[in-house]
């Protein structure tokens, strides 16, 4: 591949990634607009029914409860378009890193502010017959799984996408008592409490997009 090609795929590369930021940010507007209108229009209802009676079902109330149905659905639409940027991402080599860059920026143990952080052992080959584990510092991250050497890296050595966190459950593998699997992965924590405090944490998680709506 010569010098000319290889500028022009990456021109290619970064246009692409550039239009796909644009879509996340613009979808992710529309999806916190959609929201907000949502609670407001809640907030009416629950005023309304305080001051017109006790659990009585009265037609204004009713007309707010159709919109709150109203703007669900179009939330729902919005979230399916927020997926299908990410499958987008998630399909390609290296996919879901470039997500998280895109999401979050430079991806270094210090600046990515997680949920939880700690010290795991992982097998990092998910072939059955591995049984050689390292410990790693762990940081989740909404739905992400950063992977890092230790507490003090420029950049993870494995990223994760969790797409079933409330899946997330402890099952023994290779006579680890403490094992938990995160996307095929294999998990060890200290002992029974942290393992479960890790469950937890996971299944508790919110998706990327909701986390960064409500922040915003």
């Amino acid at each position: 591949m010569n010098e000319e090609t290889y500028q022009e795929i990456s021109e290619l590369t970064n246009l692409k990634t550039t239009r796909m930021e644009k879509e996340i940010e613009r979808t992710e507007m529309e999806y916190k607009t959609v929201a907000k209108a949502k609670d407001e229009v809640y907030r009416e209802s629950v005023m309304c029914l305080a001051k017109k009676g006790n659990g009585i079902i009265h037609p204004e109330s009713e007309e707010l409860q159709n919109k709150i149905k109203e703007q669900m659905v179009t939330n729902q639409h919005l979230e399916n378009q927020l997926l299908k940027i990410q499958d987008t991402f998630c399909k390609s080599k290296g996919g879901v890193e470039s997500l998280a860059i895109t999401l979050y920026g430079k991806l270094t143990s210090q600046t990515i502010n997680g949920q939880k952080s700690g010290n795991l052992a992982c097998s990092l080959d998910k072939k059955e017959k591995t049984k050689n584990f390292k410990t790693v510092y762990v940081i989740l991250k909404d739905n992400f799984f950063f992977l890092y050497k230790s507490a003090n890296e420029s950049s993870p050595i494995q990223v994760l996408l969790i797409s079933k966190p409330a899946s997330i459950v402890a099952e023994e593998k290779y006579g680890k008592a403490n094992a938990f699997l995160v996307e095929g992965y294999v998990f060890v924590a200290n002992d029974l409490k942290q393992r479960d405090e890790w469950i937890n944490a996971i299944k508790d998680l919110k998706r990327w997009f909701e986390t960064s709506i409500n922040e915003k």
